[in-house]
């Protein structure tokens, strides 16, 4: 009952309590919660739209003599495997045998509609893990284990993508921590203030201090905890209405338990020692040495381990470490962001009392009364405004934080997305660019082709390459970033071959053979970079015909001649079949012209240029040169085995490309280096070319070695080189709407696979980060402005006597509330100017790793420039400070007031 009493008594202060306690647990719950939630959507989203390979991992074993021991072996194994603490990772494992074989195949895959962000580092190792204790076990791989499939490889990278939320997570609930246990301070030592007769008459009556902080902690629990439950469930209910997943019961009460904990060590704690010094004086504490002493002290210290988690930071150049299963959050370097704000806003704090006693003295020595009296008064308190400054320095500088964080990492996680793309869309399972040319929103469509590969030190490569008219439209500028213009300037180059009336439709071939009957192709490309082997049909003995592919800049780049075998015959000498001679066969094949024809009928003779050649040996089959002596297409020979020439033109076909800045490092490359690359790995053969110009970054990059060339060219060079035309992977496409125009292209080509950075679902898993940043950062403004309400509550109890002896003075109440007003006022200007600091400071040192972070696959170097948020930064700057200017006219009404009824004591005068 007496406890109750006590509470009614301080009623508003205690609701301030629980107010604090729910925002604070309420703030705790919102953020762990978002963040999880966002982690956990994203990893099951991920899980669930594998297929095929990549949704499992498969062992497959030949059965032993034993199958019932060697499946249960198996099954043991996979089992314990993908353990890790108490729990699994949630898979389903099946057993199968193919008909007519004599193999187990365990097959497991993830269950997508339970598995956690926890279970994907256990699964990314287990397939390593799973296959080795197989092999090593002789009841199970005695005759050998093969695994196939990508599930762990996938998981490896899920974690990868959503690690970012792990390491951004503690940035704002330590800022959120920080605020909330300075403001439950403030609140403690006003509550302890208003009770301080209170407490001096309990100790007269023989109430020890230990009782007194019992009690006082019996009644901060129950306010404490009650305000705690309904902030973390309000927050609970919140994160259910958006569609996101609750906390677990442990992890919900734990944020509950914190929250509360903390509030009664503080509140019961600041009574428990005003108890024990009720009847002391003349204390230590009293004299102000030890805080003198102590408080440089702590600010050399808050400042030495703010510099080395900043150290530990920019040493990752993120808050994460690298670990063998991807990075975990290294416990120093996550505190750089808020050991940061708070490091910059102590120390302006620091420079404040002086800088309050120049302005007094400066107003001293003129005319500026209230100047001097306002900042002597600062100046002299220092210490009770000391903890809005500060709080209110940090909530600011972590907007500041916010507001630079969304637009950077915005800015460079579509510059990066857009780069790793090359394109708005990406569409594979087609080629038909015109038909996704035609679908409503694309802006361009461009065939492309693009090969991966790793150099001599194991380093990926890409290359990616497109006709000149996708380069200059189909390619994503990327913010700027790609200068479309210039890349297909750099990669152009003449292209070999016989050029193609536009309006062309079939080519004819005229021909003479004798000996044998040859097999005709032509090689077509295009601008594109398309490339097509037409058979040619005969008509008659003299004339070869194909119909040409639609397309526009067509050239004639080869022609393909199958001979068949031509063996000499033997002659039998007449009465003696047994013996005789060969008769060689003479063979001969010449092309006389060849014509383009339009659809009109109209003729159009191409021009070969030159002598063409025959790709490898002259005399492959035994047929030789010289060819004809006009510069066409011909072969002579005495005939032989049966063989295939492809004529080529007389020129070699330059490819000029432009290369990463990266690559061009390491392999030592400038303009004009010349440089081949091994394709074979994606049938593309050897490709020589000549380093055009070098790039930070180029479209298409899979990694930091990167190429981009002219897919005509390329195609050329590979067709003259003997090998079969390339197919294009896949359809670059420019447009303004990538939503609408995707729809758009499935509905055309239903079996089309469209890929994008605007539609990629994993990447919406790294929006909740700046919703989490801005979050907390307004929570932690809320919680600073109590504290700065109750301060000025606590200012108020303190200077009554004050107030008095100024009113004896002669001081109007009206003058002395405008005097409170502008010291405060002038409190909230220097804490925004250390706001405004530590945000500056704090942002150009740790956003933009920060932003890195929660970018996937990003380049080594990537330019960050920061970005401000100014509307959002401007709207909350508004908002707080119409609060604060709420806070200072009801604080002066205050003091008005009771300038009317103070009555100062005869000591005081």
């Amino acid at each position: 009952m007496i406890a109750a009493r006590r509470v009614r008594a301080h009623s508003a202060l205690f609701a301030a309590l629980a107010c604090v306690c729910a925002l604070l647990a309420g703030l705790g719950v919102g953020l762990v919660g978002h963040l999880d939630s966002a982690a956990l959507d994203g990893v099951r989203s991920g899980i669930g739209g594998l297929s095929g390979a990549q949704a499992e991992l498969r062992f497959d074993a030949p059965k032993a003599d034993d199958t019932a021991k060697q499946s249960a072996r198996a099954e043991a194994i996979i089992a314990r495997e993908l353990r890790h603490g108490r729990s699994s990772v949630p898979v389903t494992v099946t057993r199968t045998t193919p008909a007519d074989d004599d193999d187990f195949i365990w097959t497991v895959r993830a269950d997508a509609s339970r598995i956690a962000p926890a279970d994907l580092p256990v699964l990314a190792r287990a397939g390593s893990r799973i296959h080795s204790a197989m092999l090593d076990d002789d009841a199970v791989g005695a005759q050998g284990v093969e695994k196939s499939g990508s599930l762990d490889s996938q998981a490896k990278a899920l974690a990868a993508r959503v690690a970012p939320l792990a390491g951004i997570q503690p940035v704002p609930l330590l800022l959120v921590a920080a605020i909330g246990l300075v403001t439950l301070a403030e609140l403690a030592r006003l509550l302890d203030g208003v009770r301080l007769r209170e407490t001096a008459l309990l100790r007269s009556r023989g109430a020890s201090a230990a009782r007194v902080g019992r009690t006082t902690a019996v009644e901060a629990l129950v306010v404490a905890g009650l305000g705690a439950v309904i902030g973390a469930g309000a927050a609970t209910e919140l994160l259910l209405v958006f569609g996101e997943h609750p906390l677990g019961w442990s992890l919900l009460g734990a944020i509950v338990l914190a929250v509360v904990a903390a509030a009664v060590a503080l509140v019961a704690g600041v009574a428990y020692n005003s108890a024990r010094l009720a009847f002391r004086r003349d204390t230590v504490d009293d004299s102000g040495r030890v805080r003198r002493l102590a408080a440089p002290g702590l600010v050399v210290l808050l400042v030495a381990a703010a510099g080395l988690s900043l150290w530990r930071y920019l040493q990752f150049g993120s808050p994460l470490s690298p670990t063998s299963t991807g990075a975990a959050v290294d416990p120093i370097a996550v505190l750089a962001p808020a050991l940061c704000l708070a490091a910059v806003a102590v120390l302006c704090l620091a420079v404040f009392p002086p800088v309050a006693r120049g302005l007094e003295s400066a107003g001293a020595r003129g005319d500026g009364a209230r100047l001097a009296l306002v900042a002597g008064q600062l100046a002299r308190r220092a210490r009770m405004i000391a903890s809005p400054i500060v709080l209110i320095a940090l909530a600011g500088g972590g907007l500041v934080v916010a507001a630079c964080y969304t637009p950077t990492w915005q800015a460079a996680a579509e510059h990066t997305a857009a780069m790793r793309a090359g394109s708005d869309l990406v569409v594979t399972g087609t080629t038909d660019s015109s038909a996704i040319g035609a679908a409503h929103g694309v802006r361009a469509a461009a065939p492309a082709v693009e090969f991966t590969w790793q150099t001599d030190s194991g380093v990926d490569a890409s290359l990616a390459a497109l006709g000149q008219s996708g380069l200059r439209h189909a390619v994503s500028p990327a913010g700027g970033a790609v200068d479309r213009t210039a890349l297909a300037a750099a990669t152009r180059t003449p292209l070999a071959g016989s050029p193609i009336p536009a309006g062309a439709t079939e080519l004819y071939f005229s021909i003479t053979a004798s000996g044998v009957t040859p097999t005709l192709a032509a090689f077509v490309v295009d601008a594109d970079g398309i490339g097509t082997r037409l058979p040619l049909t005969a008509q008659g003995t003299e004339v070869a015909q194909t119909a040409l592919p639609r397309g526009s800049g067509r050239r004639l780049v080869a022609l393909e001649v199958s001979v068949p075998a031509a063996y000499p015959a033997f002659v039998p000498i007449p009465g003696h079949p047994e013996s005789g001679h060969l008769e060689p066969v003479e063979v001969a094949f010449h092309v006389g012209s060849v014509v383009a024809a339009d659809a009109d009928g109209a003729a159009h003779p191409l021009a070969l240029g030159g002598a063409w050649k025959p790709v490898g040996s002259e005399s492959a089959g035994g047929y030789t040169g010289p060819y004809s002596p006009d510069g066409t297409l011909g072969l002579t020979g005495m005939g032989g085995q049966a063989t295939v020439l492809r004529f080529v033109p007389p020129q070699a076909q330059a490819v000029p490309v432009v290369i990463s800045r990266a690559f061009a490092t390491a392999s030592h490359a400038n303009a004009g280096t010349k440089l081949s690359f091994d394709l074979s790995g994606g049938a593309g053969g050897d490709l020589d070319a000549t380093v055009a110009s070098v790039r930070p970054e180029l479209p298409g990059a899979r990694g930091e070695y990167s190429v981009v060339a002219d897919f005509a060219a390329l195609q050329t060079q590979r067709i003259i080189a003997g090998t079969d035309p390339l197919p294009a992977s896949s359809v670059w496409v420019r447009t303004d709407a990538p939503r609408g125009a995707a729809a758009a292209v499935a509905h055309a080509l239903p079996g089309a696979r469209i890929t994008g950075p605007a539609i990629d679902p994993g990447n919406r898993v790294l929006t909740a980060v700046p919703v989490a940043l801005w979050l907390g950062m307004t929570g932690g403004a809320a919680l600073a402005l109590i504290a700065l309400a109750a301060v000025a509550g606590e200012l108020l109890r303190l200077r009554s006597e004050e107030v008095g002896v100024l009113r004896a003075l002669g001081f109007a109440p009206r003058t002395l509330a405008r005097l409170r007003r502008w010291e405060l006022v002038a409190a909230c200007l220097a804490a925004a100017l250390g706001a405004a600091a530590s945000g500056a400071i704090t942002s150009a040192l740790v956003v933009p790793g920060l932003a890195r972070v929660a970018i996937e696959n990003p380049f080594t170097g990537l330019r960050q420039p920061l970005h401000v948020d100014l509307v959002g930064l401007g709207v909350a700057a508004l908002a707080i400070a119409v609060v604060i200017a709420g806070i200072v006219t009801v604080y002066g009404a205050r003091v008005a007031q009771q300038a009317r009824t103070v009555v100062a004591r005869e000591g005081a005068r």
